[in-house]
């Protein structure tokens, strides 16, 4: 009788419910048991049983481990000791000792400066190369040939001056009888560098290639004009040589170029020279 009594207590033990755990009591880990499940079964928070044992929440426990149980009186602690939030209240810096609170700034957004505009786009000087435009002679009989823009005078200094006039054009677009507000066609190129310079050039290339003394091509030199025969006969085209058989001039289809009497479209089409005397 006594030993059957004895097995029910035990029983009763093992299947307490939840909320007959008091503080300071101690449980012992079955098997299967975690952290988690005793806190559920126990009615207790994980963080507060493993902190009332010094455990983390990722410990193992094994059977037979002894647990305390904390009472709520720890719970309450913990979560009394949290400041609780007020919607109303706003929090102000407190001042270190011996220094007095900085007043607080106002922030207000700073202007920068106006965004440039972007730069317009130009044809890469490594497109691949078509047949220039041939030279347009846009005025009939007894009709007069468009005007020149006003260009700024340079100082060009000689045939350096000039190539380094035309330089700064490189990458310009072409415009079929263009001077330079929107573009340039070959001869409104030539015209336009040379009235940096101050010289003044005939407006086409007929009668550009009429101007200054023949040069033979291997007498060239830096700042003479280049003469081609493409699709007119005649000067149809014509460039601004730099030197190393290199010359600018304005393609139809990549614009202001850097390109070589010896490519074969250029040498087969070769018509000759004219060396512009100082003005």
């Amino acid at each position: 009788m006594w030993r059957g009594l004895a097995g029910l207590i035990f029983l009763l033990a093992m299947l307490w419910p939840a909320g007959a755990a008091d503080a300071g009591q101690v449980y012992v880990v079955r098997q299967g048991d975690t952290l988690w499940r005793i806190s559920h079964r126990l009615g207790i928070r994980p963080a507060d049983l493993a902190a009332a044992n010094h455990l983390s929440l990722s410990t193992i426990i094994h059977p037979g481990l002894r647990l305390i149980i904390p009472g709520p009186s720890t719970a309450a602690t913990r979560s009394s000791a949290r400041p609780s939030p007020r919607s109303d209240a706003r929090l102000t810096p407190r001042p270190s000792a011996g220094r007095p609170p900085r007043p607080r700034e106002s922030i207000t957004p700073s202007t920068g400066p106006a965004p440039r505009p972007s730069a317009p786009l130009t044809p890469r000087p490594d497109a691949p190369l078509l047949q220039p435009a041939p030279e347009h002679r846009s005025s009939p009989a007894g009709a007069p040939e468009p005007a020149q823009a006003a260009v700024p005078q340079r100082s060009a200094g000689g045939p350096s001056g000039i190539v380094r006039i035309a330089t700064g054009y490189l990458g310009r677009p072409y415009q079929p009888s263009g001077t330079g507000s929107n573009g340039f066609d070959c001869s409104g190129l030539v015209s336009r560098v040379y009235a940096e310079a101050g010289r003044t050039l005939p407006r086409t290339s007929y009668g550009q290639y009429q101007t200054g003394t023949p040069v033979t091509r291997g007498a060239l030199e830096p700042g003479d004009l280049v003469f081609f025969q493409t699709t007119d006969p005649g000067p149809s085209h014509v460039g601004i040589y730099v030197g190393s058989s290199q010359f600018i001039h304005a393609s139809y289809s990549r614009g202001v170029v850097m390109s070589s009497i010896d490519e074969p479209y250029f040498r087969d089409r070769y018509l000759g020279a004219r060396r512009i005397p100082p003005g």
